[in-house]
């Protein structure tokens, strides 16, 4: 029996796989623009605002967590004696065909990213909170701590490069995050409430920002 290749990766996939890292990479921006970034950070945890600020901190935390943890996941997972394909970073390098030197490029990636605290940070997080809730990591104050603070720049700059080979190979184009747009988008978020903030409640003319 003739050995079958692996198939070459198709547009649409690419696509998909792109769309993903993009929205993983804009989640990751809105988080730092807007809880690291801010020069109004002290704003936000006004009693009257604190809540708001801190649900929206969760929600972007959460997406944070699958999305890098499921990029992760290994090319196919058993359920009921059936196997399912997930679209991750192992599928895209081992499932389709690549010359020697694009498949050593991205396994290089692939390792540099497995090997930062940020990404087993998020793996760890995913597997204790979206399984099930792990008391004692519930208990721990704050609720999320610090988790994937350290070398999430180095983990997004590979990410980026990973999607960049991808994208110029099959794509035919440059890979672009968006991340300029995203952050001028949260700025602009935090502004614009500010002023509604100020005219709602008549604080310190809205001029100040």
């Amino acid at each position: 029996m003739q050995e079958t290749s692996n198939p070459r990766l198709d547009i649409n996939t690419a696509v998909a796989l792109r769309d993903l890292c993009t929205s993983a990479i804009q989640t990751w921006t809105l988080l730092i623009e807007l809880f690291d970034n801010n020069e109004y950070i002290d704003f936000f945890k006004q009693p009257r605002n604190e809540h708001f600020f801190h649900a929206i901190k969760t929600a972007l935390h959460w997406q944070l967590i699958t999305q890098i943890s499921k990029l992760h996941d290994p090319a196919t997972t058993k359920y009921k004696d059936k196997i399912f394909s997930n679209l991750s970073i192992p599928l895209i390098i081992n499932k389709y065909t690549w010359d020697n030197q694009t498949k050593s490029q991205l396994l290089n990636i692939e390792k540099k990213m497995n090997d930062l605290d940020f990404t087993s940070s998020f793996k760890s997080a995913r597997n204790k909170y979206s399984s099930h809730n792990d008391l004692e990591e519930i208990l721990q104050d704050p609720y999320f701590a610090e988790f994937g603070k350290n070398n999430d720049n180095d983990y997004f700059e590979y990410l980026t490069e990973f999607m960049n080979i991808i994208s110029k190979l099959i794509l035919e184009e440059p890979y672009n995050s968006f991340i300029c747009e995203t952050k001028t988008d949260a700025l602009d978020f935090i502004k614009t409430y500010k002023i509604g903030y100020q005219n709602r409640f008549h604080d310190t003319p809205h001029t100040s920002i």
